[in-house]
């Protein structure tokens, strides 16, 4: 059995090496104990959005994109919403994935995932802060939409209920270095009835669609906040524009001169 800094030491010197894939990392022989170590060197070389499991005792971290940067200026929009409702900001604040390992171990299944960023909900007061967040952003260039979903079902159905939203970012690749990214929209996806995730939103973000300037996604205070709206004048539904999103994309792809 290789001790906790053993293995995060060889994982560094392997990283040391060089790997085949930059952009990906996997590695098992990983146990719980493991992780935080490990992560801490992986942090280190760039990795982040980290997912493990115990059954197989695996690791796989993704390099972190300027395009994930780009995609977590999401939560920019989200704060300004909140601001024009309204919601001083200690009361819902914000974290990227450098600071969140969730984790959404069911039964016997241990298990820790990452999401690009999240939104945590301040307790009512005497009580402590929830280990999950109520809203979760993933964001994804490489991975298909479909892994992406997977990750809003694992999040939505592993979190005992206490994550009510995970909003999906899925950008497309360019097909003209002169042109936006193809095929790149927005998903929010809820537990639907009968306690089965679904998809209860969608809007195109590229190509720019025609109702651009009137693009929202409604969000639910109560849910948010889990059930305990801490100002009752704070309108229920929050309308979240993505302008700022939209443009750190154009700034982003522009810099990265992305090719399909």
């Amino acid at each position: 059995m290789k001790t906790r800094s053993s293995r995060a030491k060889e994982i560094e010197e392997q990283l040391e090496r060089g790997v085949n894939d930059p952009d990906f990392f996997y590695a098992d022989e990983i146990s719980e104990r493991d992780f935080e170590s490990v992560t801490t060197v992986l942090k280190r070389y760039g990795y982040g959005r980290f997912d493990w499991a115990a059954e197989t005792e695996a690791i796989t971290a993704r390099m972190t994109t300027p395009l994930h940067g780009a995609g977590c200026d999401l939560t920019q929009d989200i704060q300004q919403a909140l601001t024009n409702n309204g919601v001083p900001f200690h009361l819902l604040t914000y974290r990227f994935e450098y600071n969140v390992a969730l984790d959404v171990s069911e039964n016997m299944h241990r298990r820790k995932k990452g999401p690009d960023a999240a939104f945590w909900a301040s307790p009512p007061a005497g009580q402590p802060e929830s280990r999950f967040p109520t809203l979760a952003i993933e964001i994804g260039y490489s991975e298909s939409i479909d892994d992406l979903r997977d990750d809003a079902r694992l999040l939505l159905n592993r979190s005992a209920g206490a994550i009510k939203v995970v909003v999906l970012v899925k950008y497309g690749y360019r097909a003209d270095p002169q042109h936006l990214p193809a095929d790149s929209y927005i998903e929010v996806w809820k537990m639907g009835a009968g306690g089965t995730p679904r998809r209860s939103v969608s809007r195109v973000l590229f190509p720019v669609p025609a109702d651009a300037d009137t693009q929202s996604i409604t969000l639910d205070m109560d849910e948010l906040f889990n059930g305990h709206r801490p100002v009752t004048s704070i309108r229920r539904r929050l309308q979240v524009r993505f302008d700022t999103l939209r443009k750190a994309s154009e700034r982003t792809v522009s810099r990265m001169q992305l090719h399909r």
